[in-house]
């Protein structure tokens, strides 16, 4: 179920991408709506760790750096924490020690 809530929410930032010229269309480069889409994205992260589920939590990285590149706006510093925290979380779990060394 987590898979498909994940892969769910990957579509629905296609879309947005993709119907960005529409007038209705949602604006990442709004502070508070890409404020809302990482949190999304961290909490989805901090479960996917929980769960072990490696490979997702891998994947949510992926997305954070894809939203974090494509408005550039920086988040908060305790995001970013986070989010260096479970990069190495990710590595120590692939057994990946230079990686995990250089995130931390």
């Amino acid at each position: 179920e987590f898979r498909r809530l994940s892969e769910i929410l990957r579509n629905h930032l296609e879309n947005l991408a993709k119907n960005a010229h529409q007038m209705n269309a949602i604006s990442l480069t709004n502070v508070t709506s890409n404020t809302l889409h990482l949190e999304a994205r961290f909490c989805q992260l901090n479960v996917a760790c929980d769960l072990e589920l490696w490979q997702e939590a891998f994947k949510s990285i992926k997305d954070i750096h894809g939203l974090m590149s494509m408005t550039k706006l920086t988040p908060k510093p305790q995001m970013m924490a986070n989010y260096y925290d479970k990069f190495a979380q990710i590595f120590l779990a692939s057994e990946n020690m230079l990686f995990h060394a250089y995130s931390k």
